[in-house]
């Protein structure tokens, strides 16, 4: 009985931990307060359909200075009245099957302890949408960053 439920375990993680992959993530996961710190929001595509454009918003507890260039991508960045950067399009570019691209940002951190969420979505060609922008516990979870 207990190597079936050893078993049982087992694959259970490994569903789990897959499942998980194909997530939208935000590189690092915790950061300081106050730094300035290079974020990096990974996007893996899990369909057949390319992704074709990324949308991301920015959380107020973090100031958006500065874009990577993505090679074959272009970014234009949206802003607030305040001409604060509260996100970014990227478009151009092509994330095939089973394939992943990195899309990298320099952003100061609030100066408080705080847990935020960056949500993310991907457009595929096909016109369908992969939408990382729910809670912590959601079958499609947007990024979180842990700031300390």
């Amino acid at each position: 009985m207990r190597q079936r439920i050893t078993v049982f375990a087992g694959l259970l993680s490994l569903f789990v931990a897959q499942s998980a992959l194909g997530h939208a993530t935000i590189w690092p996961k915790e950061s300081m307060v106050s730094a300035f710190e290079k974020y990096t929001i990974r996007i893996p595509n899990e369909k057949e359909s390319p992704t074709v454009r990324i949308e991301a918003e920015f959380p107020p507890e973090v100031t958006v200075y500065f874009f990577k260039v993505a090679p074959g991508w272009t970014v234009e960045h949206h802003k607030n009245a305040d001409d604060r950067i509260i996100g970014a399009t990227w478009n151009g570019g092509s994330i095939g099957s089973s394939q992943f691209a990195e899309f990298s940002l320099m952003a100061l951190n609030s100066p408080e302890v705080v847990t935020f969420a960056r949500k993310v979505v991907q457009i595929h060609l096909d016109g369908s949408r992969s939408e990382w922008v729910g809670d912590r516990d959601a079958e499609n979870p947007a990024p979180i960053t842990m700031v300390k």
